[in-house]
């Protein structure tokens, strides 16, 4: 729905998600103020309209529900909800980073990610040692080319299977440990936060990728509020990589 600041309806309807479809819902209107809920793929469509010259702001899910049922008396959210709190000045929107930074963002959770996915590989073969009371020296020695190989000449169909796809994800780590390093190297944030004592590549990239640009923010107290979320949200995905 598009609405004048005086709440006149100039346009309304159900759009299609094909990009065609968007730009000739949008064309002939400029410079619009656009409200998106915040989903999984809001992103797609904030950079399009973004791209048409539109100014969008992603509405906070969360909190916009409890504005609209407190002022509007109603918990469902469409799109006349959010044109009126967008209209009156109520909408509470989230941050939404630069794509370059979002897609930093994409790619440093996805080595994350496959960090976890090794890690649990690793975790089900020594399940199925310990399974079957096979005795074995220490975890790391199992993922050594050596320790590989016995795992093999046991002939576990469960092991085979972990082991097979555990170096299909090792070799896809390693892969991604080059493009996250070179894409860290294109940052000049990462590089000074790799020189605080403590601070590898890995932290330095989520710490940049999730707090963004450290200006946004009004005050030194909500700066350091959200850098303690950041730096738990670092220890509790950086055991991933540790262990991985």
């Amino acid at each position: 729905m598009v609405c004048t600041h005086e709440g006149e309806v100039l346009k309304k309807g159900r759009i299609p998600t094909e990009k065609e479809d968007i730009e000739k819902f949008f064309s002939g209107l400029e410079r619009l103020e656009i409200a998106l809920e915040a989903s999984t793929n809001y992103e797609y469509y904030y950079d399009l309209l973004e791209s048409l010259g539109h100014r969008v702001v992603a509405a906070h899910p969360l909190k916009t529900r409890m504005i609209a049922d407190a002022k509007i008396k109603t918990d469902k959210l469409d799109a006349k909800i959010l044109a009126e709190l967008l209209r009156g000045g109520l909408l509470p929107t989230s941050y939404v980073p630069p794509k370059e930074l979002r897609e930093l963002q994409h790619l440093v959770r996805h080595r994350i990610a496959l960090g976890r996915t090794r890690s649990g590989l690793k975790t089900r073969i020594k399940t199925e040692l310990r399974r079957k009371n096979i005795k074995y020296r220490d975890g790391a020695t199992c993922f050594t080319e050596k320790g590989k190989a016995e795992l093999r000449r046991l002939h576990n169909p469960f092991i085979d299977s972990f082991l097979a796809i555990y170096e299909v994800v090792d070799e896809e780590l390693k892969h991604m440990d080059r493009v996250v390093a070179e894409a860290g190297a294109r940052h000049e944030e990462v590089r000074l936060l790799k020189s605080i004592t403590g601070i590898g590549v890995y932290s330095a990239l989520v710490i940049y990728s999730e707090i963004g640009d450290g200006s946004r923010f009004p005050r030194r107290a909500t700066y350091s509020h959200t850098r303690a979320l950041s730096c738990g949200f670092i220890k509790q995905r950086m055991n991933s990589i540790t262990v991985g």
